[in-house]
């Protein structure tokens, strides 16, 4: 597992967009803002089984490696755009509580 940075929070939404889910969802779509990612993955491992692994080594849901897809396509290096050794996390269960 990578070391979290202290300010690593999760991503933040508009108002209006936190509303109008809100209303579609009928319910809250932001229950973890404000938990730093730290304290995100204490949770998640207390109740879910989640694989770490560089991205391209594990299963994901994530577009990243169709958007490195498109830019490598257009002549552009990808590694020039993302992170070295960018860490992705995969949930593949549930754990018995």
């Amino acid at each position: 597992m990578r070391a979290a940075r202290v300010d690593d929070h999760g991503t933040d939404r508009a108002r209006t967009g936190e509303q109008r889910d809100r209303q579609r969802y009928h319910g809250d779509v932001r229950p973890l803002l404000g938990y730093g990612k730290p304290e995100v993955e204490r949770l998640a491992g207390r109740l879910l089984v989640v694989q770490y692994g560089e991205t391209g080594s594990i299963g994901n849901g994530d577009y990243e490696q169709e958007i490195r897809s498109a830019v490598r396509a257009r002549g552009i290096d990808p590694a020039s755009l993302f992170p070295s050794r960018h860490l992705q996390s995969l949930v593949v269960g549930k754990r018995e509580t």
